[in-house]
């Protein structure tokens, strides 16, 4: 059966016809065919979700006739040098390695911030990772070698995208996030909301009158668009702060987003600096 698809790329609506037995690769390749864009560039999104696997026939991912599917170009990786990594400059800090180390470190947090303590008591998943042992193990190696703590973020990320292509998987990522991220962001905020100094480990309970100004307002929008975030970095867009500050600027919207990001990196290519 031939259907009749519509393509989104940036402003623009693209027609194709396929056959629902078609592969995603087939199809792939008639999108090359009509924007040049090679396929291994090309990043498609269908109900909010990225369509990675390319030898299931359209009838198998949900595609029918008028179907709306967005394109989106991958960003070319540039050819440079390993950049300073920061994570590793700052676990080399002598103070972070020093507070990783110590065993009272995960006692401090909790007496730094009222709120995190009740919410310990609250929520038994947020109670047991912070009592973990395995915690404080993971700290100290995390103090001894830096390479070690990027390489376990990584894997989170490939055990998250994973988790995204499993049937269910968003709801489990949202129900974690929803157990002990929330909470644990919560606390904080709420100590930092009443304006709790922290001074060489101790608090000072005379709160502060007036909450950090913004603070709460950056957070919110971090929430908002972590989704959108991560969508970014998916594309191929890697440093978050710029994809943050892109979506800021943008309001939001996605392609415009990625638009101001491709023109900061027009700007700042060797040719165009030459220029």
């Amino acid at each position: 059966m031939s259907i009749r698809l519509t393509i989104r790329y940036r402003t623009d609506s693209i027609e194709a016809n396929a056959m629902m037995t078609d592969s995603l690769e087939s199809l792939k390749l008639k999108i090359q065919d009509i924007t040049g864009i090679p396929v291994d560039s090309q990043v498609l999104l269908f109900n909010d979700r990225i369509l990675s696997e390319d030898n299931k026939e359209l009838k198998d991912l949900g595609i029918e006739n008028d179907c709306v599917l967005h394109l989106k170009k991958k960003m070319e990786m540039k050819k440079e040098g390993k950049r300073p990594d920061f994570t590793a400059s700052m676990m080399k800090n002598p103070l972070v390695k020093n507070f990783l180390k110590n065993p009272d470190a995960m006692k401090s947090i909790v007496e730094m911030f009222p709120g995190l303590k009740e919410e310990m008591n609250n929520n038994p998943e947020l109670r047991m990772m912070m009592s973990s042992s395995n915690l404080q193990d993971e700290l100290e190696m995390f103090s001894m070698n830096p390479e070690y703590m990027n390489t376990q973020l990584k894997n989170l990320d490939i055990t998250m995208s994973k988790l995204e292509n499993i049937p269910g998987g968003l709801n489990m990522i949202s129900s974690m996030i929803k157990d002990v991220q929330d909470p644990l962001s919560s606390a904080l905020k709420e100590g930092m909301g009443r304006g709790y100094r922290v001074k060489e480990g101790r608090k000072i309970d005379k709160p502060i009158e007036e909450a950090i100004p913004g603070a709460p307002k950056e957070e919110s929008q971090l929430v908002k668009y972590k989704d959108k975030l991560a969508e970014l970095k998916q594309i191929g867009f890697s440093d978050t702060r710029q994809n943050f500050m892109a979506l800021m600027a943008c309001n939001g919207d996605l392609e415009g987003s990625i638009i101001y990001l491709r023109e900061l990196d027009r700007k700042s290519s060797p040719t165009q600096k030459a220029k």
